[in-house]
Order: C-alpha cells, then sequence, then structure tokens
C-alpha cells in the first residue's frame, strides 16, 4: 500500500524518502486540500489508499499491543 501511494505521487511529482516513516507526510499532502500539487481526482484515489494504510496501521497497532501490550514506534 505504501508503494502504490508513493508511486502514485511519485506519477504527480511528488518525492518522499523511503521508509514506512516517511509515509505520514505523504498522507498530510494528499489529505491538504488547499496544497495544489495533486488534481482532484488524484486526491480522491490517493484518500482511498491512504485511508487503507491509516486502517492497516491501526490494525498492526492493535494486535502489538495484545502480543507485546504497546505498539513499535514507527
Amino acid at each position: 500500500m505504501i508503494d502504490a501511494l508513493r508511486g502514485r505521487l511519485s506519477e504527480l511529482g511528488v518525492i518522499a524518502a523511503l521508509g514506512t516513516a516517511k509515509v505520514a507526510a505523504l498522507i498530510e499532502i494528499v489529505r491538504d486540500e488547499a496544497d495544489v500539487c495533486l488534481p482532484k481526482a488524484a486526491r480522491l484515489a490517493l484518500a482511498e489508499i491512504a485511508d487503507q494504510i491509516e486502517a492497516l496501521t491501526r490494525q498492526i497497532d492493535k494486535l502489538e499491543r495484545g502480543i507485546v501490550g504497546h505498539p513499535s514506534k514507527r
């Protein structure tokens, strides 16, 4: 999912450093409706990918809390 978001954004000229920790900055760009670097149609599609990434992150954190008592730092 992260690679899908990163790849689509790079096609639109938005580049970010590699690593899962850097995805938050990409999601901020997608969520920022005042940012004019993304066409509206692209922003809508990318928001769906961002939603999925955030949902998966919440699920992983929940599982980690159940297994080890706290989520890992990302």
